[in-house]
């Protein structure tokens, strides 16, 4: 063995041996954090996980059983009949071993089908979340429309027609994908992004083409009706990070150009305001107000950012006010609330009636909180609902109509949207479009304008494939103004992913609000 002998080593003193110690753990700090991030196992972390025939069988009804047992609105777009006749099938087509990703999969289509956005599975730490090598997702972005697979070839100008891949049709990838991924009503859910930070997309894709290059494509353009067939290159972790990295860059300097050519200009909103999740502008040529917010989830940014910019809109008296919801995912009911108290009537109700199945603290030991907030907000819940009279296990709350504020701006809402928009982002749409006649602009993906929830206090660890269920509390009810036939959100300016390179989807949605507002400005 090379080396001293450990008698002649020197012992441990002196402010190079701490150095050389100090530097050793930072590397080996630095190693974990990197693999954890790409994906990779660090050494004794658990080895991937295969799962029997059986463990599969019995974590699919054990995430039924957890579904029956704790959704407030399981049978809301399904009926139990179907749901049962679904477990069955999915059950049934179990027959070998399955990797944890192939039960994600699996998993997916009986979740998929609560149509419901905020009851979702996860993968977490004993296994890579994250594949080495792949799909080029950004550099030729996949997306789902009308059931069909497209790609964006680079710069986003040719939009193609997925045929095939490595032999496996575009339309099948595409109705694999469309039937795993849950939306607030699944009535529509037929345009989706298909990116590789969605890691059940990628494991859907992943399965079905595989996990390395080359890829056969076949594809045709939009502008042509020969089809062509060409190889696309694997690409590793680091490439991916790259090309997102990009992607993201190109897209926030379009819309940057936007809005500098239309003449709308930051305007200050104070020091407390959290400009990381709050973007407002001002147009004094058109008299118009921009507002773009990134996300509800922070309560500061209720409390301080959102107070101060709509006190200025107010001031400023626009004839129109865009709030651009085009990547908000959602977050806190009240942070939502505190921007409509500025937009609608004194006296509203966001909703008519909310609802929960389980009233008691008494849960499986397998269910965890979130934090400590959730744990206080489901206690006060029980001591709520528990006045209330159960139906076939559930207890239902009529919500009065209470003053959230004055309507102080009272001119034309323009709401943008896009299929990246969730949760408490689309109550906002639902409502402004509800109540103050909002035109909405954009696309969306399965909004029902009925009956929605809100996002699980908490998770479910299923047994054997230690995927985490998370399942909602509580459940709501809207008025049932009838949007059209389906009570679904539909844009009143509908902007395809078809339209445009997808890296500049947000600044074709603002200028198309904008063509609107001067169009009917001039007439």
């Amino acid at each position: 063995m090379s080396g001293c002998p450990i008698a002649n080593r020197q012992p441990f003193l002196g402010s190079n041996a701490l150095i050389g110690a100090a530097r050793a753990l930072f590397r080996t700090a630095a190693i974990a954090l990197i693999a954890l991030f790409i994906g990779y196992q660090t050494p004794g972390a658990s080895a991937r996980q295969q799962l029997s025939r059986e463990e599969l069988q019995a974590d699919i009804t054990e995430a039924y059983d957890f579904l029956k047992r704790y959704h407030p609105n399981l049978t809301a777009h399904k009926t139990r009949k179907e749901l049962d006749e679904l477990y069955n099938r999915i059950i049934d087509s179990v027959r070998q071993e399955s990797s944890t990703e192939q039960a994600l999969i699996t998993l997916s289509e009986l979740v998929g089908a609560v149509c419901d956005a905020h009851t979702t599975l996860s993968i977490r730490s004993s296994v890579n979340t994250v594949r080495s090598s792949g799909w080029p997702w950004y550099r030729l972005p996949l997306f789902v429309q009308s059931r069909k697979l497209y790609l964006e070839a680079s710069g986003g100008e040719t939009k193609e027609e997925v045929i095939s891949i490595n032999d496996v049709m575009g339309a099948d990838i595409a109705s694999a994908l469309a039937g795993r991924n849950s939306g607030d009503g699944c009535l529509d859910d037929s345009t989706l992004f298909v990116a590789e930070r969605m890691p059940l997309n990628a494991y859907v894709v992943g399965e079905m083409i595989g996990y390395s290059g080359p890829y056969a494509v076949k594809s045709r353009p939009s502008d042509s009706g020969n089809a062509r067939v060409y190889a696309v290159k694997a690409v590793n972790h680091y490439t991916t990070l790259s090309h997102r990295a990009r992607f993201k860059q190109a897209q926030y300097n379009q819309m940057k150009i936007s809005l500098f050519v239309e003449d709308f200009e930051r305007q200050i909103v104070g020091a407390d305001a959290d400009r990381a999740r709050l973007d407002y502008r001002f147009s004094e040529s058109r008299n118009m107000a921009y507002l773009r917010v990134g996300s509800f989830e922070s309560r500061r940014t209720a409390e301080k950012g959102i107070e101060i910019v709509m006190r200025d809109i107010i001031d400023k008296k626009p004839d129109a006010l865009v709030i651009d919801l085009v990547d908000n995912p959602g977050g806190r009911i009240i942070t939502a609330q505190f921007l409509m108290a500025f937009l609608l009537p004194r006296a509203h109700r966001l909703v008519s009636k909310t609802y929960v199945r389980n009233s008691s603290n008494k849960r499986t030991t397998n269910f965890r909180f979130f934090d400590e907030e959730a744990k206080n907000v489901s206690r006060s819940d029980v001591k709520f609902f528990r006045r209330l009279k159960s139906k076939n296990g559930v207890r239902t709350a009529n919500i009065r109509k209470r003053s959230f504020g004055k309507p102080d701006y009272k001119g034309p809402i323009y709401v943008l949207l896009s299929p990246q928009s969730h949760s408490a982002a689309l109550h906002v749409a639902v409502n402004l479009k509800r109540l103050r006649n909002a035109k909405i602009v954009g696309g969306v993906t399965a909004t029902d304008t009925v009956t929605s929830c809100i996002r699980a206090y908490g998770k479910f660890t299923l047994k054997n494939s230690r995927i985490q269920l998370f399942v909602p509390e509580r459940c709501y009810s809207h008025q049932q103004n009838r949007f059209n036939d389906e009570y679904t959100l539909v844009p009143d300016i509908e902007i395809s992913l078809l339209d445009g390179p997808s890296g500049e989807l947000n600044a074709l949605i603002f200028e198309a609000a904008l063509d609107d507002f001067d169009a009917s400005r001039a007439n």
